[in-house]
């Protein structure tokens, strides 16, 4: 199954040369890339849940699984990252940091696989593009899932190659961490399972169905089976040792073993699928997040698939003739699907239908080729980035960290197509040209890294910042650390924090005893220092507690509303590179109530 690119072999003999000096210094600025700043935004709601919920653990409050919060893997790391370093906005980050470096570090695992050229332009999207290096400075565990599964696929390459134990039981390790860290592991086992089912088949058309050819196959795998059998058995139950260890955390909870294998995962998310709770999203969701952040990973692509399925007449006008017709029914011919036409998928436009069917019908194409060609490797990473694509653009539930999912085997394609691009002929006759063309990417790239990145990791107008706490939430911590001061009650200071504000400050009060209050202000909590609600809940609040209490107002956080009317070219230009939003900014504001007698001076 190897895929030696051409004229590396010698290149590889040296273990210590200026291309393993490059892999490293990239590794090490992603890794510093990462860690600079790690603080300054504040946590996000989602990840001051994980944050709270690692703290609890690290406590010695336990842990109990919730399919909302995802699986107990990231728990668990938060509280030993919290033993070793401490508690605080930038360690709880820590873990998804040394991730991201760790998956730029996995992809020189793959240089039999992927030319030079090709790992370090994967490599550079990894480490240093502004999606992964967002979402790897972001408390959230998506990035481990990518990791575990890309060590599996590691592992199963290895073990193909070599027949070596270890790298059987390393691949069902880091397949149980799969499962232990989020719900998305059964899509990754679906887009496994089906590959493999995909390559068998093929392999069989290709023996012409001789049925002595299939017997002789069947029975060799029977045999392997046979004489690997206590390997396997031993492989099966590190798998389910890590699995039950994790989910009934260590024996204290033995029912969360079959919560977190269906009986509230699965069947909450397929609940989640059918009845979305405010996360739905249509099914273009993620293609401007591709044309946005991601255009390098777009123009490779194209440029790869282009070269290796358009090579004769015939296939260049079936290739852009299909692209041509997407294009049309996508932008002209898009009408709604009468309701439950597509109940099982979020498809409800004709335009999507056909984006769809032909990122499916390119990406088999592809697989097939590349099958043809005994390029296993690469007819993998197509069909998964297309299966990808489409797999999480069809669910209802959508979320800008769901767009790793569908990048990341996006980027190793992209990875694998710049190989070719720097091999190619084309390249080394216009070399200035193509230098251009790679600094013009990279100033692109580099543009869009440091404004997601640093500029406006929290402002909204950013459409991969989405409900992203304010930085002004940081002013209203000084102002409850203030009023703290003078009342000198410290953690037993009486506070009313309704629901609307309980995240991302049930983290940053984890400390007080008395600050969360789940239902109405009445009367009976006049006197309490200081109290929290919401703004557009501000008329009763203030019948109830003015002029006893002083009235502020804090944001709270913001999203973008997507809304492509009236697009002009100047509009996308604008906001391309001023980041001027063309598209609706909404806040949602805190009203926070303090007792006169506390009041701080005004110079805060």
């Amino acid at each position: 199954m190897k895929e030696e690119a051409s004229g590396d072999l010698e290149r590889r003999s040296a273990p210590w040369n200026v291309f393993s000096l490059c892999f490293i210094s990239l590794l090490i600025v992603s890794l510093v890339a990462r860690l600079y700043g790690l603080d300054e935004r504040p946590l996000h709601h989602d990840e001051s849940m994980v944050a709270a919920f690692s703290w609890q653990l690290f406590d010695g409050r336990g842990y109990q699984y919730n399919p909302l919060l995802h699986g107990p893997f990231s728990y668990y790391l938060n509280a030993v990252v919290f033993f070793l370093f401490g508690v605080s906005d930038y360690t709880t980050r820590l873990g998804q940091v040394f991730c991201g470096a760790g998956l730029v570090a996995l992809v020189y695992s793959f240089r039999e696989y992927i030319s030079r050229a090709g790992l370090l332009a994967a490599a550079v999207l990894i480490g240093l593009g502004p999606t992964f290096l967002y979402f790897t400075r972001f408390g959230k565990p998506d990035p481990y899932l990518i990791f575990f599964f890309i060590l599996f696929i590691f592992f199963c390459l290895r073990y193909d190659a070599q027949r070596s134990n270890s790298d059987l039981y390393g691949a069902a390790a880091s397949l149980s961490l799969q499962f232990c860290t989020k719900e998305n592991a059964y899509l990754y086992l679906g887009v496994s399972v089906s590959f493999l089912g995909i390559l068998l088949g093929y392999r069989t058309l290709k023996s012409r169905g001789s049925e002595a050819t299939i017997r002789v196959r069947w029975q060799a795998f029977v045999r392997r089976l046979r004489e690997n059998r206590w390997p396997f058995a031993l492989g099966f139950l590190i798998f389910w040792a890590i699995y039950i260890l994790l989910y009934s955390s260590f024996w204290a909870n033995p029912g969360g073993v079959l919560d977190g294998l269906y009986r509230r995962s699965v069947l909450f998310w397929f609940g989640q699928h059918v009845q979305p709770g405010g996360w739905e999203a249509p099914f273009s969701f993620y293609l401007p997040l591709l044309i946005i952040y991601e255009i390098p990973v777009v123009i490779f692509i194209f440029y790869g698939l282009h070269r290796h399925l358009a090579r004769g007449i015939a296939s260049k006008i079936v290739f852009w003739g299909a692209f041509g017709l997407t294009c049309v029914f996508a932008s002209y011919l898009n009408q709604d699907f009468p309701q439950g036409v597509l109940p099982v998928v979020h498809i409800e436009k004709t335009g999507h239908l056909v984006i769809a069917l032909y990122a499916l019908g390119v990406g088999l194409w592809a697989a097939l080729a590349y099958l043809k060609e005994g390029r296993t490797f690469r007819a993998f990473v197509v069909y998964w980035s297309a299966l990808s694509f489409v797999g999480y653009s069809s669910i209802w539930v959508k979320a800008p960290w769901f767009f790793v999912h569908v990048l990341f085997p996006m980027i190793f394609l992209a990875g694998l197509f710049f190989g070719d691009f720097w091999e190619s002929e084309f390249r080394r006759r216009h070399k200035t040209l193509a230098a251009v063309f790679i600094v013009l990417l990279t100033v692109l790239t580099v543009h869009n890294t440091v404004l997601l990145n640093y500029r406006n990791a929290s402002d909204p107008r950013e459409r991969m910042v989405t409900a992203q706490t304010s930085p002004e939430v940081s002013r209203l911590l000084r102002l409850i650390d203030d009023v703290v001061f003078r009342l000198g009650t410290g953690y037993d200071t009486p506070m009313a924090v309704k629901e609307v504000a309980a995240w991302p400050m049930g983290w940053y009060l984890r400390n007080y005893r008395n600050w969360y209050h789940p239902g109405d202000i009445t009367v009976a909590d006049k006197g309490k220092a200081i109290i929290i609600g919401d703004w557009n809940e501000r008329e009763a609040l203030r019948k109830l507690l003015i002029p006893d209490y002083v009235e502020m107002q804090f944001p709270h956080r913001g999203w973008c509303i997507p809304d492509a009317k009236d697009l002009t070219f100047q509009k996308i230009w604008r906001y391309f590179v001023y980041r001027e939003p063309f598209n609706s900014i909404v806040h949602a504001y805190l009203a926070v109530y303090v007792r006169r007698d506390l009041m701080p001076t005004p110079t805060l």
